[in-house]
């Protein structure tokens, strides 16, 4: 009986390390082309012309600006291996090993022990990743295949790197309560507007990408061209190594604008919107082609997609769920899309509306109708980028930096785009990118192997960018890198924010997030004083009781614990605006937390656990 009970433990333990071990979602070996296109491939070399621009057989790489622009040519295996080759080093460095990765490199994964951090990694390949891969169609795994081959990366880091959004949609169903407090890392705003909107009636449309990732998709930002065999030809604005159509036009005048919805109707398998943008590009050649590649494939995740028809001045919002697809039409000439749902079979799933909360989406989406109707028939290129840069904040009624603005501090590619003509602009610097220069670019023109530029050839920044408020703000950008890029350097984090605040000491939220880091290394009497003094800056009622709150949480690490109770209670009592809704409200997880520890104090263990979001995020922020 002993030697069959050690039998079972053996076998059991053999089985673990087995499934730890063992490749769940393989090496791609299967989704390779014939053997003479491989040996042909592995046989040609990188060439580079004393211009700096470089060859892999027909496809090409050059830099303008600070920009990578890419052309590649072929089967998806051919131009996943030409984009890998030619962008070998960018790719190593840049954004795909980091969100391939997300149990090593994303809050709040990151922090748990290696045990844990190695057992969710598995639970993902196996819940997530694994039914996405086997609902992938073959020919989008034969370019991240050839991607992962021409890269030196593995199939499995190169998959998993252009599915992080696949698989934060489907932590809103897996793990609903710990998503919802986490508020989640993906945003966008785009707009378009055409007829009587515009100044010459052509249709505008502005997008702005808002990641994770800042210091490493903004630092390789890369503008492809893609002349599939089997399909249309196409521009996607994206990063080193990914393949995300979030940014993107057709050579039939079709651009998308790619969104995260936060919905419950989800699953894992089921067509990436990734590869649903890339079926888009290649397929449709009307706005209806484009609903009908959504509606018609088993769909993973829950997204939102504007798409545009440039040579018909047509428009539609598509939002989707595993098990439903809405439409929203434009409203004289114009339409736009955060992320949050607008249609009335996505309304009921979306989690951040259900709980009265999502101040952010709510706050894009509301300035951005301000500005489109205030600016109605007066809209161009320019002022489309204009409107991509922007910083006013709903809820406080006041410019600011980061949090509820248009101008995300995640923003990593921002797109004007003209489809009429085929020009389109695309801002380039660092995150968040829409307060550059936008360089232009003309579609046809690049694929008949020319040097394409718009008219005009740049657009210009907002005017934000003039103020010493946009100073600072470069500093919040160096810390969040500091913080979120690994190797990740918390003091060196701390030190930038510090100079944040010397630049514009009236920044509440440059206080606030110092304050939170500094409470999480104990240093509580210095987060006071930055919470004191963040309580005298203009802010929004529920930013104003998150700094109470976080004084409280101060004040009883320092063993006061009346200043304290009196600190949850003045949180509890920052009156709502109700003219505004959720944008006026103060958050509930930060009522809820009033009231929590003015009933047992905070401690030092709570303190370790406070989140730190420079997306502006966190679940005290929603």
């Amino acid at each position: 009986m002993l030697s069959l009970i050690l039998f079972l433990v053996v076998v059991l333990l053999l089985g673990t390390v087995a499934l730890i071990v063992w490749p769940i979602l393989g090496h791609g070996s299967e989704y390779v082309p014939n053997s003479e296109e491989i040996r042909w491939l592995r046989s040609t070399s990188v060439v580079q012309d004393e211009k700096g621009r470089k060859a892999f057989g027909r496809a090409t790489l050059e830099r303008r600006g600070g920009l990578n622009v890419l052309k590649l040519f072929g089967s998806h295996y051919e131009m996943g291996y030409q984009h890998g080759a030619l962008l070998r080093d960018e790719i190593q460095r840049g954004a795909v090993p980091f969100y391939g990765r997300p149990t090593e490199n994303l809050a709040p994964f990151k922090h748990m022990n290696k045990v844990m951090r190695v057992l969710l990694a598995k639970y993902f390949d196996w819940k997530i990743y694994r039914p996405l891969l086997k609902c992938s169609p073959r020919q989008y795994l034969a370019e991240v295949k050839g991607l992962a081959d021409g890269s030196g990366l593995s199939f499995a880091d190169v998959f998993r790197g252009n599915m992080l959004s696949d698989l934060n949609m489907n932590l809103i169903k897996v793990l609903e309560k710990k998503a919802l407090k986490q508020g989640g890392t993906d945003g966008c705003t785009s707009f378009a507007a055409f007829g009587n909107a515009t100044v010459d009636g052509s249709l505008i449309m502005g997008r702005n990408t808002d990641y994770t990732g800042g210091g490493l998709w903004d630092r390789y930002q890369t503008v492809v061209f893609y002349e599939p065999e089997d399909g249309h030809k196409f521009v996607s604005v994206s990063s080193a190594g990914l393949i995300k159509c979030n940014s993107c036009m057709n050579e039939k005048g079709i651009c998308l604008g790619a969104h995260f919805l936060f919905l419950d109707d989800t699953k894992a398998d089921g067509v990436s919107f990734t590869f649903l943008e890339m079926e888009i590009m290649k397929k449709a050649g009307s706005v209806e082609d484009a609903i009908a590649v959504v509606s018609q494939n088993p769909r993973a995740g829950a997204f939102a997609f504007l798409i545009v028809d440039g040579k018909a001045n047509e428009a539609a919002v598509i939002e989707a769920s595993a098990n439903h697809v809405g439409v929203r039409r434009p409203e004289d000439g114009v339409i736009w899309e955060t992320n949050m749902a607008t249609t009335e079979p996505i309304l009921s799933a979306d989690v951040l509306l259900r709980n009265g909360i999502g101040k952010n989406p709510i706050a894009r989406f509301e300035r951005m109708r301000m500005l489109i109707h205030e600016n109605k028939g007066k809209i161009t290129p320019e002022l489309a980028a204009q409107f991509m840069g922007d910083h006013m904040d709903m809820c406080s009624d006041s410019l600011r930096p980061a949090g509820g603005i248009i101008s995300q501090v995640s923003n990593l590619t921002s797109v004007v785009f003209r489809p009429s003509n085929f020009d389109f602009w695309v801002a380039d610097g660092l995150s968040p990118v829409c307060n550059n220069a936008y360089r232009g670019f003309n579609l046809m023109e690049e694929l008949a192997d020319g040097y394409g530029t718009a008219k005009p050839t740049m657009l210009e920044p907002n005017e934000y960018v003039k103020t010493p408020d946009y100073t600072a703000l470069r500093k919040y950008y160096e810390a969040m890198v500091s913080f979120t890029v690994p190797p990740t350097d918390e003091n060196a984090a701390l030190a930038h924010l510090e100079e944040a605040i010397a630049l514009r000491p009236q920044e509440a939220l440059y206080r606030r997030l110092t304050a939170r880091m500094l409470l999480r290394r104990a240093r509580a009497a210095d987060a006071a004083e930055h919470l004191r003094r963040a309580l005298e800056c203009v802010q929004s009622p529920s930013e104003r009781a998150q700094a109470h709150l976080l004084l409280g949480f101060a004040n009883d690490l320092l063993g006061r614990r009346n200043d304290a109770v009196q600190c949850y209670q003045d949180a509890l009592n920052v009156p709502s605006s109700g003219k505004n809704g959720v944008l006026s409200a103060v958050n509930p997880f930060v009522l809820a937390d009033a009231k929590r520890f003015a009933q047992a104090a905070f401690s030092s263990d709570d303190a370790k656990k406070i989140e730190v979001s420079f997306e502006i995020i966190a679940k005290h922020d929603l």
